[in-house]
This record gives structure tokens, sequence and C-alpha cells, in this order.
């Protein structure tokens, strides 16, 4: 597994980038956020087979399915804002 040092403040660079973006830019980058989180999503609905009962690592699965599913979610709601606007 290879790890990236983002440094102390990625978090508030890549904020203060998106902000700089157009509405269109915006649409774009978060339609293919969308589809790179909903193929790993797939993938992981593929093995995943419930939680089993103190099994930390079906737990944890079920637990990443969850955000992501909630990540998915707050895209899909900032694209239906944009595009209302």
């Amino acid at each position: 597994m290879v790890r990236l040092h983002l440094g102390p403040h990625w978090f508030f660079t890549t904020y203060m980038e998106h902000l700089k973006l157009t509405k269109e830019q915006k649409i774009k980058r978060l339609t293919e956020e969308n589809e790179r989180l909903q193929a790993r999503l797939d993938g992981l609905y593929k093995t995943f087979r419930g939680v089993r009962h103190e099994d930390s690592a079906s737990e944890m699965k079920y637990t990443t399915i969850k955000v992501l599913e909630a990540h998915i979610h707050s895209i899909n709601e900032e694209l239906k804002n944009l595009t209302q606007k």
C-alpha cells in the first residue's frame, strides 16, 4: 500500500482550489468523483456478506461501505444544488 504525505494543509489548499473552479468544472469534477466512488462501492458489495459476530474485518468493511454511501449521497446533493442554480 502506498501512502501519500499530503502535508498539514492539504485539505485547505484543495478546498481553496475548489472555490476557484467554475460551475461546469465543479460539476465535472464531482461527477468523476461520484463514478470513481460508485465503482469502488460496487466492488465492496460484491464481496460483502454481512457483518459476522466478533469479526473485525467484516465490521471494518461495513463501516467503509457506509462511509462511501454517505460520501456518494453528499456528492449527489451537491450536484443537485449546482444544477438547480
